[in-house]
């Protein structure tokens, strides 16, 4: 009797099972959170270092921003996420960055970074916008105002306009350069600290700056420099994740805008 007592007990205990790693960065998207993989397989050495790391930078930016996810790329109900973030040939472990939309932020070898390379590489809200649509196969119009800047009606305006000539397949956003939490995007910008006027950048879906425009700009414009191809500066946000040639820390240059009205690649 007292054996199916205990028997009874057990079954009706909730069962808790391990959160895969796709539901951990759902939880964290659900918690508007960032995430820092760990990602390893049969074979890494030094995970246990990496997932110090990664507890290390989570501590630094503070645990209510950030969640910690491991991802073992051999188990099959991880394929998903190795194909969606292009691990199969990535050295490991590696560490991952992932935006609150699921976007990667950047990445590298556990072996060649720290934690405050980690933090570091948090996204702000604007960015992680940009890294999704790139994520999502989109070009991106990037304008950045300042207060009181003139024709930012014709510039929403036109943006509208390349959006819908384009058929969805372009986001613009908008950075406004007295948001104190975009100060370190523009600083990757190169964005300086005036606090009047405006810029548009265009980002094509390759993540190359391919052009920017002072001031009102013309739809035709907008859509032409999203459709440039090659050339441009190879450095859009996240651009040394795991697809990148180098996911070394700091391999990324800086997205400087090109110079007013001119465009970066021909």
């Amino acid at each position: 009797m007292r054996r199916s007592l205990i028997a009874l007990v057990i079954m009706a205990m909730p069962v808790v099972a391990a959160a895969s790693a796709a539901g951990r960065l759902q939880e964290a998207r659900d918690g508007k959170r960032s995430a820092f993989v760990v990602v390893y397989d049969g074979n890494s050495a030094g995970l246990e270092d990496a997932r110090a790391m990664a507890k290390a930078g989570r501590e630094k930016a503070g645990k209510a921003r950030v969640s910690l996810v491991e991802l073992n790329r051999d188990e099959a109900a991880n394929r998903d996420l190795v194909e969606k973030y292009g691990l199969a040939g990535a050295p490991v472990p590696l560490l991952l960055v992932v935006a609150p939309n699921g976007a990667v932020a950047g990445g590298f070898p556990a072996a060649r970074g720290n934690a405050d390379v980690l933090v570091r590489m948090l996204p702000t809200p604007k960015k992680a916008d940009v890294l999704g649509a790139l994520a999502a196969g989109r070009a991106v119009v990037l304008c950045i105002y300042g207060k009181d800047a003139p024709g930012m009606e014709a510039v929403r305006a036109a943006c509208a306009k390349a959006r819908d000539q384009m058929k969805g397949k372009l986001t613009a956003v908008f950075v406004a350069k007295d948001d104190p939490e975009e100060a370190r995007f523009l600083a990757e910008l190169r964005v300086g600290p005036e606090p009047a006027g405006q810029m548009t950048l265009v980002i094509n879906t390759a993540g190359q700056v391919t052009s920017g425009f002072p001031g009102p700009v013309d739809a035709g414009l907008l859509v032409a420099a999203a459709n440039k191809k090659g050339g441009g500066m190879a450095c859009a946000p996240g651009a040394c994740g795991p697809g990148a040639k180098s996911c070394a820390p700091g391999a990324a240059k800086s997205c400087a805008p090109p110079a007013a009205g001119s465009t970066a690649a021909r």
